[in-house]
């Protein structure tokens, strides 16, 4: 049996591999004569929308939704010769947005031009793209800095130029109606003291300040030029002066209340160069005719130069002052006799205070509180000018009232000249009683 089988497979051998090449030959012209048409599955088709302008001339924009513009596939019939070179970009999927339909719908269109009569059977894995439809709107917000970061110690940002302040919005009246700001974030992260300028980015966001990035709402400009300026600071004291003098029966105490005593100001370099003090003029604060405490508020940004603010955001500016004015009082205070001096006696002569004699007071007016530290006074006696005023030539022994220069300290006055009784003597008149 194996020898007839092993005998029809090689006898004549060679014929029956021409045979077989023969037939292979055969069948392929066969094939090629007939072209036999199937079926065939592109992916991933765009579709194209035509015929845009009619909904935009009525002011209506559309939105694509859940990606039907994309087919994920694209089933058609064609000849092998056909189905063996066609390239997905042969198929042209199109939606005729004049033939929108009241449920925001259009169907889709398939041609094949290239292989017009040989592709036939057209179809997708949908039929229609869906869509949103919804009046075009725009509007014009302003663009609002955000600082990224902080500058350096000792410094302070001051102005943020834009080179433009507004921005226009255009899309779906929906979208435009959820956009709440526009943003720019510029970082200033460890600047020093001079400015900083970048092209950056706008960000539109909703009132929570999320980020909006719909792909159908546009702006005029994506970018905008922005300058930053940081300063340098300082602190500085504040000097006051005052002028006038209170009503009579009056007097200033000496205290003065002044806050702040000490500002924080910002500036260019070149700015805070031209200041190391803010002082106050004497014309700000007049306390003439005052009766009473004097409270004035004096805004100090008149006193700043060109360039220079105040650091701290908080403060107004404002400074408040008192210049306290109190009535004057008066004391009645006893001259010290232990404290009093007599100069220029005669020689020949010798002076004494009696005995058991009460010393005179002065009365002195000033500020109670200065008074009331005041126990005794001092004073001098001027024999020889005393005598001059009476004429007279020699002393005459016995006890006389002689003026005294009274020593008065600094902001009182006393009212009335005072006189104290000195007994006196000659040694010729002593040497006898002895």
């Amino acid at each position: 049996m194996k020898q007839k089988l092993k005998k029809l497979f090689l006898d004549n051998w060679g014929l029956k591999l021409i045979s077989l090449v023969l037939a292979f030959i055969l069948w392929f012209v066969v094939i090629s004569i007939d072209d036999p048409v199937k079926n065939k599955t592109l992916t991933n088709i765009k579709v194209n929308l035509i015929n845009t302008e009619e909904l935009e001339e009525k002011g209506m924009v559309w939105e694509i939704l859940d990606g039907t513009d994309i087919l994920r596939t694209v089933s058609f019939d064609a000849p092998l010769s056909v189905r063996e070179v066609i390239e997905p970009s042969d198929i042209i999927a199109q939606a005729d947005l004049g033939e929108i339909t009241v449920a925001d719908t259009v169907a889709i269109e398939f041609l094949c031009p290239k292989y017009s009569g040989q592709v036939t059977n057209i179809s997708g894995n949908i039929s229609n793209i869906k869509l949103q439809v919804e009046e075009k709107a725009s509007k014009w917000i302003d663009i609002k800095p955000v600082l990224v970061g902080t500058v350096q110690d000792g410094c302070l940002v001051g102005n943020i130029i834009l080179e433009q302040n507004r921005l226009e919005i255009e899309g779906p009246q929906s979208k435009i109606n959820e956009v709440a700001q526009a943003v720019v974030e510029i970082n200033v992260a460890g600047a020093g003291a001079g400015s900083l300028s970048a092209r950056v980015d706008i960000h539109l966001k909703d009132a929570q300040g999320n980020e909006i990035t719909y792909a159908n709402v546009t702006k005029n400009t994506s970018a905008v030029m922005t300058t930053v300026e940081v300063h340098a600071t300082e602190e500085i004291p504040v000097e006051y002066q005052y002028m006038g003098t209170p009503a009579e029966g009056y007097l200033e105490t000496g205290l003065f209340d002044a806050n702040p005593k000490t500002v924080r100001v910002a500036g260019t370099t070149s700015a805070l160069n031209r200041i190391n003090k803010i002082v106050i003029p004497k014309t700000e604060i007049d306390i003439t005719g005052a009766t009473g405490n004097l409270e004035q508020v004096i805004d100090l940004k008149n006193y700043l130069p060109s360039g220079v603010y105040f650091a701290d955001n908080s403060f107004d500016g404002k400074a408040y002052v008192t210049v306290y004015v109190e009535a004057i009082a008066e004391k009645k205070i006893p001259l010290d006799k232990d404290k009093i001096t007599i100069i220029n006696v005669p020689e020949g002569v010798t002076v004494t205070f009696p005995e058991n004699i009460n010393m005179p007071t002065a009365t002195l007016y000033g500020l109670q509180a200065k008074l009331d530290t005041l126990r005794s006074l001092s004073g001098t006696v001027d024999v020889a000018e005393w005598m001059a005023s009476q004429s007279m030539e020699q002393i005459i022994p016995g006890l006389h009232a002689l003026p005294v220069e009274v020593k008065i300290p600094d902001g009182f006055e006393m009212s009335d000249d005072i006189s104290v009784y000195i007994e006196f003597a000659t040694i010729q008149d002593l040497t006898v009683q002895e």
